[in-house]
């Protein structure tokens, strides 16, 4: 748990609520994971991150704006993962890399600038319908992406997946300085979790790729900075008593089930 504590900064968060992340928000999350059996670690060397992500079935396009082969020139200061350990084996993670969006984030979506900074591979293909995407622009994004869960774990549990993103958003808003965090999310995992677990503001579809000879229809979730934050400070999104069951989103996801 100490990891944690000592790898978060308040750095980059606006001085005022400082103390209150350290004093209530991250410590409330650790707590947390001690209730869920889970020990918290982060790390900003995504090469085993992405080392989990690669052998897992359907995370591959999303998993690859965090692949450290993508952007080696990527260091500590734009990217990170965290990781939940139970019993000293992974059981989900979740990472998230900084990127600077000269146009429209749309635009970086459909030339592949987002996800391929030094330039897109032959055969790339990439759609953005989603009307959100173009009016962030000129901006530091930090995408959110390549959560993994076990198979070993119970997919009814909403708590790794509630812990693993809301410690790296913790993480991220404390030591990254951005305006807009995104993820790119496949259908059922946006509508059951976009809300109540990325604590995102926006839902849209129809982002689209193709790659490798695999089409995949994906879904842009979004939210600011100032209101994530607000969203973390309020202990009723990160009370440890609860354990993060979130029963709004628990209806959500069997209902998608």
């Amino acid at each position: 748990m100490k990891q944690f504590l000592d790898a978060f900064t308040a750095d980059c968060l606006p001085r005022p609520v400082r103390s209150a992340f350290g004093r209530d928000v991250v410590p409330s999350l650790v707590r947390a994971c001690a209730a869920a059996g889970l020990r918290p670690m982060i790390s900003t060397d995504l090469a085993d991150f992405w080392s989990i992500c690669r052998g897992d079935p359907g995370r591959a396009i999303m998993s690859q704006f965090v692949d450290p082969a993508v952007d080696p020139n990527a260091g500590p200061t734009d990217t990170a993962f965290v990781i939940l350990m139970r019993n000293g084996a992974p059981v989900a993670s979740a990472g998230v890399r900084l990127r600077w969006v000269p146009g429209t984030l749309g635009e970086a979506v459909v030339d592949g600038s987002l996800l391929y900074p030094h330039g897109a591979p032959k055969g790339f293909r990439s759609q953005c319908i989603a009307s959100l995407a173009n009016t962030i622009s000129g901006t530091h994004v930090a995408v959110y992406t390549g959560y993994w869960r076990a198979r070993s774990e119970d997919p009814l549990d909403a708590r790794p997946m509630a812990l693993t993103v809301r410690l790296l958003h913790a993480y991220a808003l404390g030591a990254m300085a951005w305006s807009h965090g995104v993820a790119f999310a496949e259908n059922g995992v946006a509508r059951a979790y976009a809300h109540s677990v990325w604590l995102a503001e926006a839902f849209q579809p129809g982002v689209a790729w193709e790659m490798m000879g695999r089409r995949y229809t994906l879904n842009l979730v979004s939210t600011a900075r100032d209101p994530l934050i607000d969203k973390l400070l309020d202990a009723r999104a990160c009370d440890p008593a609860a354990k993060l069951h979130l029963p709004a989103e628990d209806a959500a996801r069997r209902a998608v089930a």
